[in-house]
């Protein structure tokens, strides 16, 4: 072998393995890039999978707190129309009551309500026809108590029950009237009947 070929045997032989070097050294890093790669890919399926529970337990919160929301909504609206409805038939007890109950009622409805002073009193005419005879002179006394008179007319209001009181009034003012009809009582006491109805239902 002349000493040409030997130094390119000797060439080759270093070539050879500093591409082996190079080689094995390009194969570590790969599998170091993809060790890497992997690493980050499991972090980012536990991030995704953290938020996915995140937003899962957001989400389920969030029905929670609506359903929650309706059936306390629900139970509010049951009880107010349960409410209404006691106080509804209560109107209707009333109302349609017997004579002797239901002029008892008005009797003490007008000491409440009757002014010193001269005035008129409006019955509806279902009410006027059936009148206690003795309602007329309890109506004169009870005006009197007061310090007043009142004047039963026999002209009837539209109204379905109970009574108005007309009074004459003063300065520019033509009359005032006081609207006691139960319909009318009903309604200003609304609040306290139903704070009423309340308590008897739902705390008692």
């Amino acid at each position: 072998m002349t000493g040409l070929e030997k130094i390119i045997g000797q060439i080759e032989s270093e070539g050879s393995a500093a591409a082996e070097e190079k080689i094995e050294c390009a194969k570590k890093q790969a599998d170091e890039i993809l060790n890497a790669a992997r690493v980050e890919c499991e972090q980012i399926k536990k991030q995704e999978q953290t938020k996915r529970e995140s937003m899962k337990n957001t989400l389920l919160g969030r029905i929670d707190s609506a359903v929650d929301m309706d059936r306390r909504t629900a139970l509010l609206r049951a009880k107010q129309q349960l409410i209404a409805d006691v106080i509804d038939k209560a109107y209707e007890q009333i109302a349609n009551a017997d004579v002797d109950v239901y002029f008892a009622l008005m009797e003490k409805m007008l000491r409440s309500y009757a002014e010193p002073q001269s005035g008129k009193i409006y019955f509806s005419k279902a009410d006027i026809e059936r009148m206690p005879a003795d309602f007329k002179a309890k109506i004169d006394l009870i005006a009197k108590e007061k310090g007043g008179s009142l004047e039963l007319v026999d002209a009837c209001r539209e109204i379905d029950n109970g009574f108005v009181l007309v009074y004459e009034g003063t300065g520019g003012d033509t009359s005032i009237e006081e609207n006691c009809t139960l319909k009318a009582m009903f309604e200003v006491q609304k609040e306290e009947l139903q704070d009423i109805v309340h308590k008897k239902l739902f705390t008692s």
